[in-house]
């Protein structure tokens, strides 16, 4: 009868497509490129190291091996987010920044003085870690998930944009609108002069910034929405500049953005995008940081090119900080998971609690009596100053296995242009967690995840096993 409806099971394909040989070379292609070209690139325009300096050979070694699988992830399956995400962080961060380092014996200056002796123990943590996240993630795969596909309710997408544009006004009016334009440094003393409390701060400023966010990608699903879609648009412009706001904030802000209007909408733009985010990291994520402090580093050592001798900066100083983790947990003891309880706890005031734990990058910084404290605490650190190498395992699987379960339960609301809105903001916050520390990243990622839970509802498309197939049941008119 006209106007009555029936479930019909219609077939929506596979989680992940069969590659044909295009595909199968272009991924080939990939691999190479960023398994052995950009590697021999690095050694050749390095100076070579003493001979008895072999440790380098070793992070070749482990470069090729993450940059194969990062070129053949983002070709055949770019729409697997967190993953890619992970071996992009990976190959730059933790894979060619090292290499860099050891072969120049250049290091960042934010680090000093660092412990050479326990670089082999530091990249052995690197590769155990990044095995297990890639364990973790096999197992993932294999496990039945339900495919997940995400509906926007209209009076939701516009209760969050209106309360995140209240939110945003209130934090602007307390720093004043200048400041929202100056330097970094400058935002933040208007920041901390308005709420001196490190915990509070990292709440309101969250809450100002992150919800603009999960609302710009929720309106775009709404297209009776648009003029309060560019309001919140202009508002991420402002709140979220690459000049006042930490890079990774930017970004996640800039790529979410990028992707809700329809960057990934097809194989071909998610595999551009891909190779352009690792790029992206290369080049122009250093070059980022000019005008965003008053008193920017310098590299001026000049024995390397531009290109290489800005993974001796302080950005790239994630190496090291695994480094100095190996060192807090030999010389000084674990904290027996004291770091990761004041992560839980992050919102409690130290007011409240007088001796909560710092951010694990200050904690190392303080112990190695560094003049610098702010510093990353990459999720191999963490681990490992909360636990030792026992931690780093366990963890490392589990953060593989959600990985994993995340990236197939979007994969279908990618493909039908239903994505849920937390698959599209959640990997580029993603990187934050990874480099971090986790403490000062909390009150963003849960702020990201309310809003997201509040914004959406969600709902199961069919499971996707192993074989990876899947049956969508959809209410269809029969006429």
């Amino acid at each position: 009868m006209p106007g009555s409806t029936q479930r019909t099971r219609e077939p929506v394909g596979t989680a992940e497509p069969g590659h044909d040989s295009s595909t199968t070379a272009l991924a080939l292609g990939a691999a190479v490129v960023l398994g052995v070209v950009v590697p021999l690139l690095v050694v050749r325009f390095t100076p070579d190291p003493a001979p008895a300096d072999t440790l380098w050979r070793w992070a070749i070694a482990f470069t090729v091996l993450v940059g194969a699988r990062l070129g053949w992830v983002v070709v055949t399956a770019p729409r697997r987010l967190f993953e890619v995400v992970f071996w992009i962080f990976v190959y730059v961060f933790l894979a060619l920044a090292p290499v860099v380092q050891l072969r120049s014996g250049q290091h960042p200056g934010t680090t000093p003085r660092p412990h050479v002796e326990l670089h082999a123990q530091a990249l052995l943590a690197v590769v155990v870690g990044t095995s297990a996240v890639a364990l973790g993630i096999a197992v993932g795969r294999r496990r039945r998930v339900a495919a997940r596909l995400g509906e926007v309710p209209r009076r939701r997408a516009v209760v969050l944009a209106v309360l995140a544009l209240l939110l945003f006004g209130y934090y602007t009016w307390k720093t004043g609108l200048p400041a929202m334009f100056a330097a970094r440094d400058t935002r933040s003393a208007a920041a901390l002069a308005a709420w001196p409390d490190p915990a509070v701060n990292a709440v309101v400023r969250s809450l100002a910034t992150f919800p603009l966010v999960v609302a710009f990608v929720a309106l775009v699903r709404i297209p009776a929405r648009r003029g309060l879609l560019l309001v919140v648009g202009a508002a991420i412009v402002v709140s979220m500049n690459p000049i006042s706001s930490p890079r990774y904030v930017a970004g996640t802000a800039g790529l979410s953005v990028v992707v809700a209007l329809g960057a990934m909408a097809t194989r071909g733009r998610a595999r551009a995008f891909g190779l352009g985010f690792v790029a992206a990291l290369l080049l122009l994520y250093p070059v980022a940081d000019a005008a965003r402090r008053v008193v920017a580093e310098v590299n001026t050592r000049g024995a390397l090119p531009p290109t290489l001798d800005v993974m001796t900066s302080g950005d790239f100083d994630a190496f090291e900080q695994i480094t100095n983790a190996v060192w807090y947990v030999r010389d000084l003891g674990s904290t027996d998971g004291r770091q990761l309880l004041g992560t839980v706890l992050f919102w409690v005031p130290r007011a409240f609690w007088p001796d909560k734990p710092t951010d694990t990058g200050i904690l190392l910084a303080n112990a190695r009596e560094y003049r610098f404290s702010n510093l990353s605490a990459p999720l191999w650190a963490e681990f490992l100053v909360n636990g030792g190498f026992l931690l780093l395992v366990v963890g490392m699987l589990l953060v593989g296995y959600v990985v994993a379960r995340a990236d197939a339960g979007a994969d279908l609301g990618f493909r039908t242009g239903r994505r849920p809105v937390l698959a599209v903001v959640m990997p580029f916050y993603f990187v934050i967690l990874l480099r971090g520390s986790l403490l000062q990243a909390m009150a963003g990622f849960l702020v990201i995840l309310a809003c997201g839970l509040f914004v959406e509802r969600t709902r199961r498309a069919g499971p996707i096993g192993p074989a990876g197939r899947h049956v969508l049941l959809l209410d269809r008119p029969i006429s």
